[in-house]
């Protein structure tokens, strides 16, 4: 029946084909080959297969298809069932199909769910990047970890495979561990410091502490019960080791200035004293007071009278020696 055309055929059946018999569309060369025969045929080169009560189809080979194509049933892919559209026949876990390229997993919405493996031959396994002309770029790496990448600034924050964690700007953390925490940042006021309570960080100034402040070469003393301050009027000199009270050029180891009568005092007690020198040394004053004590003596200090414009001695105190007027110790009174 070669190059014949039969029409108006109703019903054509081939009883029980064998191996290598069946029903075939053949081209003109052996690419172009069509063949539709039941499963016992055993055909390992066929390429479509119809057959059974089901209606199913096999396709060997891979096949074009350029217009919609619908299944009624399951579609499945290497031995695993492909999900549907509306979410169903999806395994727990998503599907992995170990001879395809592209790997499936379960879509509801914009959910995705199941698991998704990307993988390449370099160190950047997955690569998110912007659509803008300076986009904002994630890379997933096995060498370099997680990086968050700007065109303008570069690199903005680094996970490493290491657990490591580094980034550009400031970190805002609901709460770190204390374990994680290597150094403190600086919060706590002037004088206080940063302690730990129960892994909370706390401020305060140190127990017993003393507060205040000062000025330099101002000697230092107590405004109160833990407080130091300090003030002009005293002054210490410690290139020449110097201390000034109302003096600030104090030229002596102890300068004491004063605006009233007073100048300087040593001590409040009737037995404080005064050493010069030692006990050696000599006190040169402008005026001593009419009774002063010497080593627990007291003693006076003298007046002259005058008459007439003429200078009379009249205590026997004063005696004329040499042409000069001396003091008579001798007659002097204790």
């Amino acid at each position: 029946m070669s190059n014949n055309n039969i029409n108006n055929i109703n019903n054509l059946i081939i009883n029980d084909p064998g191996v290598g018999e069946g029903l075939s569309w053949a081209g003109t060369t052996a690419a172009w080959i069509i063949d539709v025969s039941p499963p016992n045929r055993s055909n390992a080169d066929g390429d479509l297969n119809l057959y059974g009560t089901a209606n199913n189809i096999h396709l060997w080979r891979p096949t074009l298809i350029n217009g919609n194509l619908t299944v009624s049933g399951n579609a499945t892919v290497s031995g695993q069932n492909v999900c549907l559209q509306n979410g169903t026949n999806c395994p727990v876990g998503g599907i992995s199909c170990p001879d395809c390229d592209v790997r499936f997993v379960n879509v509801t919405g914009d959910t995705m769910t199941g698991g998704l493996t990307i993988n390449t031959a370099g160190n950047d396994k997955i690569l998110l990047r912007g659509t803008q002309a300076t986009p904002h770029t994630i890379w997933l790496g096995d060498s370099k970890g997680v990086r968050f990448w700007d065109s303008l600034t570069g690199e903005l924050m680094r996970i490493t495979n290491t657990g490591n964690v580094s980034w550009l700007g400031s970190l805002t953390a609901g709460s770190i561990p204390w374990a994680r925490l290597t150094s403190f940042p600086a919060d706590c006021p002037s004088g206080q410091y940063a302690y730990g309570v129960e892994g909370t960080l706390k401020c305060s100034a140190p127990a017993g502490g003393i507060g205040g402040g000062g000025t330099a070469t101002q000697v230092a003393f107590f405004s109160g019960p833990s407080t130091i301050s300090s003030d002009v009027g005293l002054y210490w000199n410690n290139t020449n080791k110097r201390l000034g009270i109302g003096n600030t050029s104090p030229g002596y180891k102890l300068d004491v200035a004063s605006g009233g009568a007073t100048t300087a005092r040593f001590g409040t007690a009737s037995t404080d004293g005064v050493v010069i020198g030692g006990g050696l040394g000599k006190l040169t004053v402008g005026t001593i007071d009419p009774i002063f004590d010497i080593n627990g003596e007291k003693y006076t200090t003298y007046v002259a009278d005058f008459a007439g414009g003429v200078r009379t001695e009249t205590s026997e105190i004063v005696i004329l020696r040499d042409g000069k007027y001396v003091i008579d110790f001798d007659e002097l009174e204790k």
